[in-house]
């Protein structure tokens, strides 16, 4: 991606392990400029930061089922934040960046694929712009308030179901 893409900076919030061969290159990725790695950040600053970005990366590894089906809050804060989105294509990611239109899906065990897919978004601006608009449209749709709803609304219906099949 470095000679692709060589104004990008990649920010990771939040640390993980680096040790190991992926320590000498996450040390000389940050020497470089090309890499900022944020301890632990609380949401109202990471919101902040989601914001200055330009793309969104939201990998999972599908190495089991609740990783498969999952669906990451920094899919949403993405999308919130009108970001394209970059992720994995596991079955809730998909939904909802097939839905929304609003990222590329990649297979997250696929390196060249993350790569290529941040190289497409950096050199298409046209995609990025109208990808980035996507997820401002989807953005209240998606949002905490709308899913509140949404649940509520299901367990109400379950608690009214079941109110009626005991009393017959």
């Amino acid at each position: 991606i470095g000679t692709s893409v060589p104004e990008m900076v990649l920010l990771v919030l939040g640390d993980g392990p680096t040790s190991g061969p992926l320590g000498s290159l996450v040390d000389r990725l940050q020497r470089g400029g090309r890499l900022v790695v944020l301890p632990y950040v609380p949401r109202h600053e990471a919101a902040a930061l989601i914001k200055g970005s330009d793309v969104g990366l939201s990998l999972i590894l599908p190495v089991d089922a609740m990783h498969r089906l999952a669906s990451p809050t920094k899919l949403f804060e993405y999308i919130t934040a009108g970001l394209p989105v970059i992720g994995s294509d596991v079955p809730e990611i998909h939904e909802t960046l097939t839905q929304s239109k609003c990222g590329l899906l990649v297979d997250a065990t696929r390196p060249y694929d993350i790569a290529s897919a941040f190289v497409r978004l950096a050199s298409d601006t046209s995609l990025r712009k109208a990808l980035a608009e996507n997820a401002r449209a989807a953005a209240s749709r998606l949002s905490w308030d709308a899913e509140r709803d949404v649940l509520v609304d299901f367990v109400a219906q379950r608690f009214r179901e079941r109110s009626r099949t005991s009393h017959t």
